[in-house]
């Protein structure tokens, strides 16, 4: 299928000292973006039992080292990571392009200081997680900005974090030109390695082999909140699994090793958040979590209050002693015609969690969530990996809602001895 599309980024934040971005960057830009616009491009059954779900996707990536991007080692990696994304089978082939390089005209700031490149979303968790790294390095967030809301509360998020350590902010305008063709796709499971390329590109031109995110154990999991949902009917941004693939791919194209690393997999959002020192209140508030908010849906002003992001939000702030730290209201609270509908997929998730804690078949675990097999025990230890349920299920259990105590109705020490 032809694509009259094409994507718009700015690449003022990949300059280096002499105005110019490496081939390597823009061919591994160029990978991720041709990914994106034949995921969104081509529409995809909604029940992963029927065949129309697999998709063949055919993509010619315009690279300057085409020999490189062609080898075999280089293309089964990039092969399997587009396979894990979106259960898909992708055929690929890079094509060479000769780059126009524009005239050199230099970084007008440079930055002498040597940063640790983060992710940053301008969410809870990527806020709590640069607050909790800034005392140990300077930082560099680079934040992938699709509207104007998004920037405004990147940037709101970021000056205030500016009171607990060194930190940079690097904002990159994406968007897509559809030349009046349409979406076809909501899925997009590629959205998420076009934020992970842009993260890798700036650490790579900083000179760096490493990349900062900062995603709770729960969110970079993000296993199904229902009995229907299986593999990548949610998404794998930054599950685990998609930040080794991703490294081991970009150290193979860089010729040495690269790391993505998550320091907080084995946390919930709510322990991130109590682990914060007081001075982080501010950029908390100034974080956003709204569904509807980031995708430009909604002001700044309010939350939805009934999306999961809202939710794991709100109990969150809660489960750390910290409601009063989340003080935007939320329109669910005051507009009882918005539909609660996404509470009771995140508490039958929590709930079913409890229940195979709770269960004395060792295998329990898997069977319900077989997902859990793509982590490896170095990543996360089995009792890590229950440890972390565990809490996460405790706080919902204490979070002050009716509809919370119909799915886990007892505390969790009256449930393991009745």
């Amino acid at each position: 299928m032809t694509r009259a599309q094409h994507v718009n980024r700015s690449d003022d934040y990949l300059l280096d000292l002499n105005g110019a971005v490496s081939p390597l960057v823009s061919d591994l830009l160029s990978f991720c973006e041709q990914a994106f616009l034949a995921d969104r491009d081509e529409p995809r059954g909604t029940n992963p039992d029927s065949a129309n779900w697999h998709r063949t996707l055919k993509i010619a990536v315009p690279v300057a080292i085409p020999s490189l991007w062609s080898g075999t080692p280089v293309l089964e990696k990039a092969t399997e990571l587009l396979t894990w994304l979106t259960d898909d089978d992708w055929q690929i082939e890079f094509v060479g392009v000769n780059r126009v390089r524009h005239e050199a005209q230099g970084q007008l700031d440079v930055d002498p200081v040597e940063r640790t490149v983060m992710l940053f979303s301008g969410g809870l968790d990527a806020t709590a997680g640069a607050a909790l790294t800034l005392p140990m390095t300077p930082l560099l967030g680079v934040g992938v900005v699709t509207n104007s809301v998004m920037g405004a509360y990147q940037r709101r998020a970021r000056s205030a974090l500016a009171q607990l350590g060194d930190i940079r902010y690097s904002p990159v305008l994406f968007s897509v030109a559809s030349g009046g063709a349409r979406d076809n796709e909501p899925t997009r499971r590629t959205r998420g390695l076009v934020f992970l390329g842009v993260g890798v590109a700036a650490a790579l031109q900083r000179g760096t082999r490493q990349l900062l995110v900062a995603e709770n154990g729960i969110g970079a999991l993000n296993l199904p909140f229902t009995g229907a949902q299986s593999g990548v009917m949610t998404s794998r941004a930054v599950h685990p699994k998609t930040l080794r693939l991703m490294a081991a791919l970009v150290g193979e194209v860089a010729g040495a090793e690269f790391a993505i690393d998550n320091p907080f997999l084995t946390s919930t959002k709510g322990q991130m958040v109590r682990a914060l020192p007081p001075e982080a209140r501010e950029a908390c508030g100034h974080s956003q979590s709204c569904d509807n908010a980031a995708a430009g849906r909604g002001p700044l002003e309010r939350r939805c209050g009934h999306c999961t992001s809202c939710l794991l939000r709100r109990v969150s702030f809660h489960a750390a002693g910290r409601s009063d730290w989340d003080e935007l209201p939320y329109l669910i609270d005051s507009d009882r015609r918005e539909s609660r509908w996404r509470l009771p997929e995140v508490l039958w998730q929590a709930a079913t969690f409890d229940a195979v804690l709770r269960s004395t078949d060792d295998n329990a675990l898997l069977q319900q969530f077989p997902d859990l097999r793509h982590v490896s025990e170095l990543e996360m230890p089995r009792d890590a990996l229950r440890q972390l349920l565990a809490a996460y299920v405790e706080e919902w259990r204490s979070f002050p809602d009716p509809v919370v105590s119909r799915f886990l109705p007892r505390s969790g020490r009256e449930s393991m001895t009745s």
